[in-house]
Formats: structure tokens, sequence, C-alpha cells
């Protein structure tokens, strides 16, 4: 009875206005013991299912369903809470602007974008430091030619921005010191170009007034006034439409309502979208009439109106955008995470049986876009995501203020903090854990969060940063007792799951769970351990680069909707046995049948309605009986995209009629976009691809080992892929309807016969171009025929494994004048690189990487023609290539007087001025180190096979490189020791040591400049050099290195050191120690 009237209360509080503290109050007390009800009904459901899958359930299920009879409502968030908000400022533009609360809105419209060569936009929020916003701006800058790789951000902001015209907004800025601004703006002002612009957006005035001090001119600018604002307001509410036209009865009272918006953009926007939804008289009078109105405390007090229009906002989607608020100012929000966010707060629920939950979700997202409450925004990719604005982002954290709480390091001490708080997100910012006293201070303040909340009353979890890990003892002590969760988010995971929820197993209410890792070679969680969360509805581990464990009996979790993996751990999804049992399963990205005698039959497939996304089947060549595939029911899974059939091509006697047949059954629904064929080893196309073709919505078609006589003639191929036969000709690509292909963007070709180019030339929207071990040149030139005669828009072009001459790559090259970018792999025939001799008169600059030896040592040779140059495997390159990527080709080397086209083109090696690659011998001697001195910034000494020690003459030579910032030594097998004279080189930071099998680090000590010493599978290092670590040391890595078993004591280590890194193949008394540097040393990876 206490049960059904808390729900009374709470559904009819739901849609009302509560303005006393004291009923929100009494409110909030049915809403705990609501949880505490669902808590209670989550257990017995647990333990029913558990008995279930025991065969001991009889006894739970008469219990169980007498308790349910007073549940079956959901759990919803506390009725929202007035918010007022008292900043203050003015409107200040010009170089530097000051915008009102409406700041980020107005910036978003700035249409000056297509007026700067380079945009840079960043939120800035609390955390203003000169280091963090130049390091996120350097992302947002193209990298340009030349740079030097190793140089410092604000050194990287002065190199890319150099005579470039650029706009730098700094949006939502908060706080900061005069010094750190003026910092900042330095790199950014030495880039010489004219125009540049930067705009800053606060609502803090101390923060206005120190701008405008910088600031020749400033243009002071008030809100929205007047005309202009009821024209933006019309717009609003009527779009495209014309204003007022077929609605006259309500302009007097929208003119009140614009005059109590007070001129705010983002005022007028959502309470413009509320009129929108009812263009009727009492709608409208309802609006202005609300009480909210009252609450605005000064002019610029704009949370009421948000407020409003949040209060008309149906319940469910209030629940959907207060808890976003648990997310970081300005995070990112992909539609489908969201969705499955939601979906594991028990907050979509689905009116019609018939529609799925995630279909439910989408609408959601969408309702909240159209209220305004969400933005979508497009990525340069093209991808869509979502984000919440500032001043709602605000809002949201205030109205949800009892259940929610965000932690962040600026607001730990100071935030008032609820007891019974149910949803709480701790975001790690990197400088807290960079700098050592905010690590020690950070790691305090978290340590005594357990005396001011309640965390066994915990519904969700949820921690951004990096670097969290680094505090993971601190969170495990303090989430021991969380034993209530239900939505866990790790975001930036850097261990194991249990090292921070150490009661993971007892979880038994978790609905959701997902974890982003931040690097390889640390388990993040152990799968095994879910498969007994019952309740489990999402596991999102697709970004988790570590899982481990079984996943055999996750088909115990019949709730599952989506279980998400990396790429290259689909075998997660094909050893769940009996997977049909999780009929409600949206994706599963692989299945293998007769995996085991029982329980991976294609029938398993069949149980699973739901399913979409790609789906991977293997082993197809166990189905023995076509009626085992007539069960799979792929016709009816309407919402795969993507389907792979596979047959083991090394299988020896194929029943090629039993394959055709199985085949020709699995037929997917007409919605397919996507098909791959493997291994299929019958005889025919089947009727579905090819003359009674139902999947016309096809995209892309890839072909691999197929035995097939005809081909479907499909347009919109992507890809065709044929191996196993090495007597192919041209003819091959007859069976291909090239008439159907003019949009095809990219083709890749791997092992195929010559393309005759008239079928080629039918390629007229091609793009990209990759060729597969190629046997020689591709296109087929009829004899007599000029290859001028045919031109393709190829713009980016990958080789590898050129099987032909060099003269015939030259040639191919001539096909494509719109080359841009070319990729070369592994042609070992090439052994020079030049500039082709026909292209236009002027030849470009040299491109940064163009050996600077090559330049200063060249000698008149006799020109000779591009035929003789190609043929003795000079490459020829058309000039108007812009980006040149070159690995694996062994007899591409420096010449120290390389060969001319002609007075024009060089034809040599393209080697490195700022990177070089070579032989030991040959760049180690004092006249080419001499050259190099002052340029040359990183040496990657790689594969110096015979090598045991240096010459005295190579050493010599070595300490002029005075410019070295990094050197790397790299599968130097029998290099015993590094070279004498690194110390003598003032800039080396950086030394790397990779492969290096019989290596021994020196005794004496490393070079005491070094900032990052990276030591990667050296099985002979058996100790670091006692009380020698450099005293600058900031990075430390070593893996595998199993031979290692300790460190320096923790007091003989370098105060400055700031990562230790020993994640993977190292001993495990070496992982011991320095799992004790955790919460000592800011970022320690175990």
């Amino acid at each position: 009875m206490e049960l059904l009237y808390a729900r009374a209360m709470l559904d009819n509080a739901q849609e009302r206005e509560i303005r006393s503290p004291a009923l929100k109050e009494l409110l909030h007390k049915p809403q705990q013991l609501a949880y505490d009800a669902d808590d209670v009904l989550d257990e017995l459901e647990y333990f029913r299912i558990q008995d279930e899958l025991d065969g001991t359930y009889h006894a739970a299920d008469g219990c169980l369903s007498s308790v349910c009879s007073c549940g079956g409502w959901t759990v919803s968030s506390s009725p929202p809470s007035p918010t007022t908000n008292k900043d203050d400022g003015k409107v200040h533009g010009g170089c530097m602007q000051k915008l009102a609360s409406s700041n980020t809105h107005a910036a978003s419209y700035i249409k000056l974008k297509s007026r700067f060569e380079v945009t840079i936009w960043i939120c800035v929020s609390l955390n203003f430091t000169a280091s963090r916003l130049a390091h996120d701006a350097v992302k947002q800058i193209p990298k340009v030619d030349g740079e030097n790789n190793y140089s410092s951000d604000q050194e990287l902001i002065e190199q890319r921005l150099k005579d470039k015209r650029f706009l730098l907004v700094l949006d939502d800025m908060w706080a900061c010191h005069e010094d750190e601004w003026k910092r900042l703006l330095v790199p950014f002002g030495r880039g010489e170009g004219k125009g540049s612009m930067v705009i800053v957006t606060t609502r803090i005035p101390e923060v206005s007034k120190m701008i405008i001090e910088a600031v020749d001119c400033p243009i002071e600018m008030e809100c929205l006034e007047g005309e202009d604002f009821m024209h933006f307001f019309e717009a609003c509410v009527f779009g495209d439409h014309q204003p007022w036209e077929c609605h006259k009865e309500l302009r007097e009272v929208g003119e009140k309502i614009v005059s109590k918006l007070k001129g705010f953009p983002l005022a007028a926007k959502t309470v413009g979208r509320l009129l929108r939804n009812q263009l009727t008289l009492e709608h409208w009078t309802r609006v202005l009439e609300s009480k909210e109105w009252e609450l605005q405390t000064n002019e610029n007090d704009i949370m009421p109106t948000l407020k409003l229009s949040c209060d008309y906002l149906p319940f469910h989607l209030q629940q959907c955008f207060y808890y976003c608020a648990l997310f970081p100012e300005d995070y990112k929000f992909d539609s489908k995470d969201l969705v499955h966010w939601w979906i594991g707060l028990s907050i979509v629920h689905p009116c019609d049986l018939n529609r799925r939950i995630e279909d439910v979700g989408h609408s959601y997202l969408s309702d909240l876009v159209n209220h305004g409450f969400l933005k979508r925004n497009e990525r340069n990719d093209g991808r869509t995501y979502f984000v919440v604005h500032d001043l709602l982002h605000n809002f949201a954290v205030n109205i949800s203020s009892f259940e929610c709480l965000c932690i962040c390091s600026s607001n730990i001490k100071s935030i008032q903090i609820r007891q019974d708080v149910r949803h709480l997100s701790i975001i790690v910012d990197n400088k807290d854990v960079e700098d050592i006293k905010n690590f020690k201070y950070y790691k305090n303040d978290l340590s005594t969060l357990d005396k001011r909340l309640k965390v066994e009353n915990l519904l969700t979890l949820m921690v951004f940063g990096e670097h969290h890990g680094s505090f993971a003892k601190t969170f495990c002590d303090l989430f021991e007792k969380a034993t209530a969760l239900r939505t866990i988010y790790l975001s930036g995971a850097s261990y194991t799951v249990e090292d921070m929820c150490c009661n993971l197993s007892k979880l038994i209410d978790l609905r959701y769970l997902r974890i982003k890792s931040v690097y390889l070679g640390k388990s993040a969680v152990n799968l095994s351990a879910l498969s007994r969360l019952y309740h489990l509805e999402v596991i999102d581990l697709q970004e988790c680069k570590g899982c481990y464990g079984f996943t055999r009996h996750m088909s115990n979790i019949a709730k599952l909707r989506h279980f998400l993996v990396p790429n290259y751990e689909l075998q997660f999804h094909s050893n769940i046995f009996e997977v049909g049992k999780i009929k409600s399963l949206q994706e599963l990205r692989s299945f293998e049948v007769g995996k085991e005698s029982k329980g991976f039959e294609l029938s398993q497939l069949g149980k699973l309605a739901e399913l979409g996304g790609s789906l991977a089947i293997c082993s197809l060549e166990r189905v023995r009986a076509t009626e085992e595939a007539t069960e799979s029911e792929m016709v009816h899974k309407n919402r795969l995209h993507s389907l792979t059939l596979e047959w083991d091509v090394k299988q020896h006697n194929k029943d090629h009629i039993q394959e055709e047949n199985v085949l020709e059954i699995m037929k997917p629904h007409s919605n397919i976009r996507g098909i791959c064929i493997r291994g299929h080893g019958g005889t025919n196309c089947p009727k579905w691809l090819g003359e009674n073709l139902s999947v016309k919505n096809l995209e892309s078609l890839f072909l691999d080992d197929v035995s097939w006589e005809n081909f479907p003639p499909l347009g919109g191929l992507w890809l065709v892929n044929k191996h196993g036969k090495d007597d192919l000709d041209s003819s091959f690509w007859n069976t291909l309807a090239f008439g159907n292909l003019t949009e095809l963007k990219e083709l890749v070709m791997e092992r195929c016969p010559p393309l005759p180019l008239h079928q080629f030339q039918v390629l007229s929207s091609l793009k990209t171009l990759q060729l597969r071990h190629s046997s020689g040149i591709v296109f087929s030139l009829v004899k007599g025929e000029s290859c001028a005669k045919y031109h393709f828009p190829i713009e980016c072009m990958d080789i590898t494994r050129w099987g032909g001459s060099v003269k015939e790559l030259t040639q191919l090259l001539n096909y494509f004048p719109k080359l841009s970018e070319l990729d070369v792999w592994s042609c070992d025939k090439i052994t020079g690189l030049g500039v082709r001799e026909k292209q236009a008169a002027a030849t470009p600059e040299p491109p940064s990487s163009a050996n600077k030896v090559d330049d200063a040592q060249i000698k008149e040779h006799p020109q000779r023609g591009e035929e003789e140059t190609a043929a003795e495997g000079m490459l020829l390159l058309p000039s108007q290539l812009q980006k040149l990527k070159i690995w694996n080709c062994p007899n591409l080397g420096l010449h120290s007087n390389p060969v001319r086209v002609d007075d024009n083109r060089q034809v040599g090696r393209a080697g490195g001025g700022q990177g070089l690659q070579d032989d030991v011998a040959g760049v180690l001697v004092a006249p080419i180190c001499t050259l190099l001195a002052s340029s040359l910034t990183s040496l990657h000494l790689w594969r110096v096979k015979e090598v045991e020690r240096f010459t005295k003459e190579q050493e010599k030579a070595l300490v002029l490189l005075v410019s070295l910032v990094e050197i790397t030594f790299s599968d130097c097998h029998k290099l015993q020791c590094l070279p004498k004279g690194l110390h003598r080189l003032p800039n080396l930071k950086i030394l790397i040591i990779l492969n290096c099998e019989a290596i021994m680090l020196p005794k004496d000590g490393l070079p005491s400049s070094l900032k990052r010493l990276g030591i990667h599978s050296c099985p002979a290092i058996r100790s670091l050099p006692m009380d020698c670590l450099p005293s600058s040391l900031q990075d430390l890595w070593i893996i595998g290195c199993p031979a290692l078993q300790s460190l320096p004591k923790m007091n003989d280590l370098p105060s400055s050191l700031r990562v230790l890194d020993v994640s993977s193949g190292n001993s495990e008394e070496l992982r011991r120690q320095c799992c004790k540097l955790i919460g000592t040393i800011p970022i320690v990876k175990v």
C-alpha cells in the first residue's frame, strides 16, 4: 500500500509546477522509497533468473508475482527545482569580443569561416591554462610540410600559422590569469598573417575588462533590441512562413512575451519553439502568465526563461535532458551512444509494444533537438553529433541537483553534496594529473568524498578523463560499498574494472556498462564476470582495448540488447553458446556455424528477430542440410545492412552442389547494402544476386575465392577481389556491368588481371585507386595507342608490392593528371625518385622531405631520356604531387650525386631534412653530418643488422648533429651498446630503443637532457643505470623486457617523472613494484 501511495504522489506531481520548497522536499522522500522498492524488485527478479538457470525457479515465482503486482512502474527523477543565475555582463565586440549569455549561440552564427585559411574553436569553460588551450588548438590546425614534430605546442602553432589568416574562437571563458592570457596569445601573434581574428565569449565582467585592454578598438554590443530581436523571435516561431499572417490574434500576446525575453537569442529560441508547438491564444496566454517570469533576479537572468520552456516538455523528455548534466560541458554525443545510455537509465518507455525501444529513444532525441535543448552539429568527416548549449548545461546541472552530482577539481571542495545523490559523475582534468601538486591535492579531496555522500545509494557512476586511472586506488576505496549501481561509464580507463569497482560481480542491478580505454596492453574488463549480471541491457566495449575472458555464457543475460566489441575482437560474439536465447540482441558481428556440436546451429540466428548492423557467418561448409540454412531466416532480417557469408577455402572435397544450394537459401532482405562472399564452391552466382535480383539497395559487393562462372551485373560496386587463379585475363572484366558504376568513388584491385582502358574509362567519378600485388601494368594499352588519349580523375593512389617494372609504373602515373597523394609500399625495384619531364614548365618547390644533402652535392650530368632513367629503376613522379609516402623499398637509397632529367628536375631519393632513415655507414660520416648539423632533428637507425658497435669515426660524426632532438635505434639485432657521445648532443630529448636483442644500457648513465626514454623488446637489458636516470626525465616506458626485474628506488627516481608505462611483456616482479608507485607518480600504466 505504501508503494502504491508513493507512486500516486509522484505521478500526480510530474506534470505540475511545484513552488513550495517544503513540498519539493516532501516529494523527494517517496522518490527515495520508490528507488528502494525498485532495488527490491530487481533483486527478486535477479534470483528468479538465477533459479531458472539452475532449474530451481518454481518456488520463487509465486513470491515475485505478488510483489510485482504493486509495482510495474518506472522510477522517475525528482521534480525540477527552481534555479537562478546571478552572472552579470555586457556584450563587447571587435577583434576581442565579449558576448552575452547567448554567447555560444551568437558566435556560432558568425559567417566568417570562408574568409579564413584556418579556423580554431575551443570551449574554455572553467579550465583556462595556456598550455591546455595551446594543446587543443594544435589539434585543429592542419600540419604543414617541414614542421618539427618534436616542437612544443606553442612552437607548432607558430609554424603552422605562419603567413596564414586565422580565426580563433575562445568560447565561454569564465576566468583566467592575465599572464596566462598573454602567454596564450604569443604564438598566435607571430603568425604574420594579415586579417586574423580572435573572438572571445564570456559571461564574466572581469574577464571582459582584461580582454578589452588588449584590444585597440573594442566595440560594445548590447543584446538584440527592437525590430532585430522581433524578427529573430518571429523566425523562431514561424520559420519561413509569413509571421502573424494567419494568427493576427497572437501578435499582442507575442509582443508582451518578447519584452520578457530581454533580447537574449537563446531565450527567443527556446520559448519560440515552445510557442510554435501550439499556435493558439490559450497556450500563448498561459505561457505569458506563467509565474516563472517572476523569478528573474536581474535583466541578465535567463534561467527562469529556460525553466519555463523546460516545464512544458513532456516529463520523459525532461528526464532525458536533465541527465545530460552528468557529462562534461560541450560533450559531443553520438546519437546511438546517447540512446543506449538512456536505455540503461530505464527512462525510455515505448507506448507501442511493436516499436523498438531504440526507435523510441531516437524520437526522444529528435524531440529535444526540435525543442532547442540539444543541437545537431556535423564533424569534419560528415558524421553527426549533438551538444548541449553551455547555458542549458548549467541549467540542467542546477535543475537536477536533487539527484545528480558532477564533480571536477574546480568545485570538489565548494560544491554542496546531498547525501542521497543517486547519479554521480567525476571529471578528472589532465592538469590535475600532470602537475604534481594538483595531483596530490585532488587525490586528498577525492578520498574524503565518502564522508560527504552515501555511495551505497548511487545508481550511476561516470568517470571522465584520460588519466583518471591515476586515482584508481582512491576510487576503489571510495566505491567499495556502491552495490546498487545500474549504469557505469568509464571514459579513459587504464586499469581493470575490478581495480576500480572491486565488487563488479555483485552489481546485480547493473543495466549499462560502457568502457573506453586509453591504451593497449592492459586488460580492462573480464567478460566472464558479466555473464551473471542478468539485468544488463547494454555492454559497450567497442572502444575498450583490453577485454579478456570467456563469453560462452553471455546467453544467460536474456535482457541484453547491445553487446558492442572492438572490430578486432569479434570472437567475443562468435563464442556465445546458444546466442538465440538473447532474443532482443540488436547486433551480432560474428557467428561460427557448428563451432560445437550443439548451440551453434543456424537456427540460433533465426531466433534473433531484431538483429541489425553487420553480421559475418563463417564455416558455412559445416551446414549439412538445406533445412538448417532455411532456419536462419535471413530474408526476414530487415535491419541488417551488411552480410558476410564465408566458406573454408582450404577444405578438401567441397560439396559444390550443397554450397550452391545453401547460398541460394541464405538470401538476405532487400534492405541489405553490403555483401561479402568468400570461399564459395558453387559454380553459379545465386539467383537473388543475378537473374532474379532482389537486393536492389546493394551498395557494395566483395567476392573472394569464389568459383563462379557467371557474375552479377550490379551497379554501385565498391570492390571485387578474386583470388585463387593466376590464369585470368582481361576477359574476366566482361562479367561486370561497368556502365552501372559511374558513381564509384573507390576501387581496390588485388591480384587482378589487367583492366582494359575502355572499361576503366567508364568509372568517371573514381577518386581513389588501390593496387595490391599487381603483376604488371594494370591497364592494357593497345599497340600504337597513346596514353594521352586517356585521363582519369584519380586523386589518391596506393600501390603495394608492384610486380612490374619501374618504367611501367611511371607510365601508369601518366594517366592521372590530378594525382595529389601517392603511397608506395614494398616495391624493391625502385632505386630512385625524380620529377617527370613532360609536365608544366614550372617545377614546384621540392617538398620539405627532399634531401638537403643532395642539393648541396649535385654535380652536372648529361641529360637522359625518361625511358632510360625509368629503366634504371628511377620512378618519375608527376609534378602536381602534394603528398608522397614510401615504405619498405629497400633499394631506394641516398645518392650524393643524383641524376638530372633536365635542368629543372632532379632524380634522386626523397630523404629527410627533418627525419632521416638510411644505412648507418652512409649517414654517420663527417661530411654528411656536417651538412645536416643545423637542420636534422630526428634520426632513425633501423635494421642495422650486422653492426655490433659503432666505429670511432661514426661516433665522432654523430656528435656533430647538434640539432638532434630524437634518436631511435630499431631492429639492430647485434648492436651491443649505444654510441658514445650521446651526452654531447645538447638538444637530445628523446631516446627510443626498439627490438635490439643484444643491447645493454651504459653503466655511466644516459644523456642528462633526456625527457623521454622508451625501451621496447630488449631482452638483454637487466637493469637501469642506478642513480643515473636523467633528472629531467618525464616519460619512461618499458615494454617487453622480461629480464628487467626492478627500477631504481623511489628516492632515486627523477622527481620530474610524470609517466611510467610498464604495461606489457615485463616480469611480474617489475609490475608488482610499479603497482606500488600508483598514486605517487601521476601516471602509472601497469
